[in-house]
């Protein structure tokens, strides 16, 4: 019932003249208490990290199988003496506090940030743990380049590396401060060639074959991440290849979401806000990576955790848009915005969870505690 009175609220504030940012910070702290206090037996991933928290103290640093950073913290918590719930806790609240300071940078609408994350694809990081830390802390590392500098690039970057401490994939990441220093109308007006550049790709990936282009993304996440068994991992793991229902799914969906953000960036134009279209103009670059990164889809499923985290500033971006809706100038389009915005919501959020599984959607119930 918590976790649906909270998202009641997130929505009822939007129609509040005055929006209170006190319920934006409630909807942060229930699901910081939902992720921390999920069902051991439901959540398919807790019983692994219990476990592991109870081992790792005895296994010499080249046989952690987690990331450095996580496994660190989770050893000096062990020594200190505290359960793997309180690790949790620490672990919960450090990363929904840096995820709210990173989406107070972009926005006030955090009520809404925080209901459309609840109602889509949170579960998923309550679950995934080590992910849920990652994107943490990719948020705010993105906040920093709204304006492109050496101190924010260095800040951002910083940033980029502790989250691949927690999760590796964040290393992935560091694409966006290329690709921002990059002319942006030249990434806007070629935005849709992308597009079909990233359909050609996943055709010469299933021409040319899954383990050739492994062997090559095995060698050099070997030479970059902190996890010493990744390159087992992903010749392994990730080259398992994703169930063609899945993948269309989540393609469909994060094209979707890369539309959206391209025409919101059109709408936003009407502001004449110049702060605001700098904003926007990070936000396509992000979901540009979203479709850069898509033929990896083609590997395995895992690799929908790149357009579902990059999901969230898609969120991020219709908070925005809701905060300055007023100087939009769209006449009878609202209505049609609205709409695109709630449709590429639903099949992002649909698409995901069903990626996961059966297994996954059955404890849906007892993540959000009705089970």
């Amino acid at each position: 019932m918590l976790f649906l009175a909270s998202e009641g609220l997130q929505f009822l504030n939007q129609f509040s003249k005055h929006k209170f940012q006190i319920v934006g910070v409630l909807g942060f702290l229930t699901l910081t208490y939902l992720a921390a206090v999920s069902d051991p037996i439901h959540n398919l991933d807790y019983q692994t990290y219990q476990a592991y928290y109870g081992t790792i103290p005895m296994q010499p640093v080249r046989q952690w199988h987690f990331e450095k950073g996580y496994s660190s913290l989770g050893v000096l918590f062990f020594h200190i003496g505290l359960s793997y719930q309180a690790f949790r806790w620490f672990l919960c609240l450090m990363t929904m506090v840096v995820m709210y300071i990173g989406v107070r940078r972009f926005t006030t609408r955090a009520d809404l940030f925080a209901g459309i994350y609840g109602a889509t694809v949170f579960l998923l990081d309550a679950t995934q743990l080590r992910n849920f830390i990652m994107i943490a802390f990719v948020v705010l590392a993105m906040s920093f380049l709204q304006e492109v500098n050496w101190r924010n690039l260095l800040l951002a970057v910083m940033l980029i590396l502790i989250s691949a401490q927690f999760h590796s994939l964040g290393y992935l990441f560091l694409l966006v401060i290329f690709l921002r220093c990059l002319p942006f109308e030249w990434l806007y007006s070629y935005g849709l060639w992308f597009v079909g550049i990233v359909v050609s790709l996943i055709l010469v990936i299933s021409a040319v074959g899954v383990h050739a282009i492994l062997d090559i993304l095995a060698k050099f996440t070997s030479l970059v991440s902190s996890r010493s068994n990744l390159t087992s991992k992903v010749s392994s793991q990730y080259g398992d290849g994703s169930v063609l229902i899945r993948y269309v799914a989540v393609a469909v969906s994060t094209i979707a979401m890369f539309l959206l953000i391209w025409f919101l960036c059109k709408v936003i134009k009407t502001t004449a806000d110049k702060k605001l279209m700098v904003k926007y103009q990070l936000l396509y670059v992000i979901s540009l990576m979203a479709i850069i990164m898509l033929p990896t889809l083609s590997l395995a499923d895992d690799y929908s955790r790149i357009p579902r985290s990059i999901f969230l500033f898609v969120i991020i971006a219709i908070s925005l848009y809701y905060e300055h809706a007023g100087a939009v100038r769209l006449n009878k389009m609202r209505s049609l915005v609205t709409f695109l915005i709630v449709l590429v919501c639903a099949m992002n959020g649909f698409s995901h969870l069903y990626m996961w599984g059966t297994a996954f959607r059955g404890s849906l119930p007892y993540l959000i505690h009705l089970g």
